[in-house]
């Protein structure tokens, strides 16, 4: 079911969000706004793809997911997040994955930097 679903661009779960919800081709599903946010930075290209293999995706390609009629359902909180130490703890422990993700994005860039650098010495030095 749709309450059950995230999208794949934002990971917001799907049963809450009153926005359009479609499935690419290749069947990944998502909010419709961002993939085509999405597809527009790309120049039409499938964000899900690798850049191997490029396809082109176009908004008539996308197969859109129709919501119970049932009336308004709203997603029962989730069992970890109903008390306050809880609720700290899952906060505490997405902000340490942050940190540790930034770390390593400014090692990496770091990294980069040095052969980047390394590499303009040796053509600097080559001409």
């Amino acid at each position: 079911t749709i309450m059950s679903m995230t999208c794949e661009i934002s990971g917001e779960p799907l049963g809450t969000t009153q926005e359009e919800i479609v499935v690419t081709p290749s069947g990944h599903v998502c909010i419709k706004r961002l993939l085509l946010t999405k597809l527009a930075e790309n120049g039409g290209l499938d964000p899900f793809e690798s850049s191997i293999r490029e396809l082109p995706l176009s908004e008539d390609q996308l197969v859109t997911l129709a919501k119970s009629q049932g009336g308004k359902t709203t997603a029962p909180p989730r069992p970890q997040a109903t008390s306050l130490p809880s609720l700290l703890h899952m906060i505490q422990k997405e902000y340490d994955a942050l940190v540790l993700e930034l770390f390593d994005t400014r090692k990496a860039l770091e990294d980069t930097r040095r052969e980047l650098s390394q590499a303009l010495y040796q053509n600097d030095a080559a001409v």
